[in-house]
């Protein structure tokens, strides 16, 4: 990272080191500026960091915070001062003043994981924008519900040593469809069983 003064003229040259406060990575892939006029900086490799000014340091968010990758490509803010990031984990959403993270992946509906660089908008109404290997994501966060409703377990086929046990078969400990059976008994030389359920 390079700091240009544009007063003195002078640049100032800021790389990863050992040191505490340092680049967490050499290698970055953005930088950008918060409603708060903070500057965050993400890197291909050690997360992403927060400038300081004052001190002229860096604060380091990566794995060992609880960043589900350290690839960070890109920084958005949405309307309520959250910050949302792109990983190759999925996407993040960041609270800047709890330092709280929360992780969103292709259990949640993404179609993909991994994140692209130099891909990312915001529009005027808030919708975020985020390119991938696989397409953009379009969301905005202001309407943004998360599906906190566990879905049902349902059973989909029963096996009894390694052979599919169904209702019909002449001495079958299924009374009904395994979809359906509240209590299966089963005798005491028939024990390797196998469940399936549907992803």
């Amino acid at each position: 990272m390079f700091l240009f003064n544009p007063k003195t003229r002078t640049w100032k040259n800021f790389i990863h080191s050992s040191n505490s406060g340092s680049l967490p990575y050499n290698k970055t892939t953005s930088v950008f500026e918060d409603s708060k006029r903070r500057i965050w900086i993400t890197t291909e490799g050690g997360g992403f960091c927060r400038y300081d000014k004052k001190t002229q340091s860096f604060v380091t968010v990566n794995s060992t915070n609880g960043l589900p990758n350290d690839v960070v490509y890109q920084i958005k803010e949405d309307n309520s001062g959250n910050l949302w990031l792109s990983t190759n984990s999925g996407l993040v959403k960041y609270v800047p003043e709890t330092g709280v993270m929360e992780n969103f992946t292709v259990n949640d509906g993404l179609k993909t994981n991994q994140f692209n660089y130099k891909s990312s908008y915001k529009a005027a109404d808030g919708t975020l924008y985020f390119g991938s290997i696989d397409g953009f994501v379009r969301f905005n966060p202001a309407y943004f519900k998360e599906n906190n409703i566990l879905p049902p377990i349902v059973l989909t086929d029963f096996y009894l040593n390694n052979s599919p046990a169904n209702v019909s078969d002449a001495g079958s400990p299924l009374k009904e469809s395994i979809s359906y059976a509240q209590k299966i008994q089963l005798p005491y030389n028939k024990n390797s069983l196998r469940l399936n359920m549907p992803f």
